[in-house]
């Protein structure tokens, strides 16, 4: 009887360190996707929406690299139909906005006048 009220507690335990654990790496988006993208690195929604956060932090180089890494993945020939579909055409989607939003970057930067040097 208290050997299985024993194993009850250090199972709990261990499931409280574990989820404890788990809540630090998905208080935050960059943990969170950083984390779904090493356990699954070759699943298309996972580096979409990876991708999308790394965009919308403005990080363009990194959104476009997990975005074309979408694109292949989708297309493993064991990927199931519905999830070579949606995978394809979100990445695909995900590269064109992510174009038009460095564009408008680079036009933004162009037309912005020059931040003044302040003397040494």
């Amino acid at each position: 009887m208290w050997a299985r009220r024993g194993l009850v507690l250090l199972w709990f335990a261990l499931a409280l360190v574990q989820t404890h654990r788990y809540a630090m790496v998905w208080a935050h988006n960059a943990g969170l996707w950083a984390y779904a993208a090493h356990i699954a690195p070759e699943k298309p929604r996972v580096l979409n929406n990876a991708g999308a956060f790394l965009a919308a932090q403005r990080d363009y180089v990194g959104a476009d690299a997990l975005f074309r890494r979408a694109a292949v993945g989708a297309r493993h020939p064991r990927r199931y139909a519905w999830d070579q579909q949606d995978g394809t055409a979100a990445a695909t989607k995900n590269l064109q906005v992510l174009a038009r939003v460095q564009a408008v970057a680079l036009v933004q930067a162009l037309l912005s006048p020059p931040v003044p040097r302040r003397a040494p």
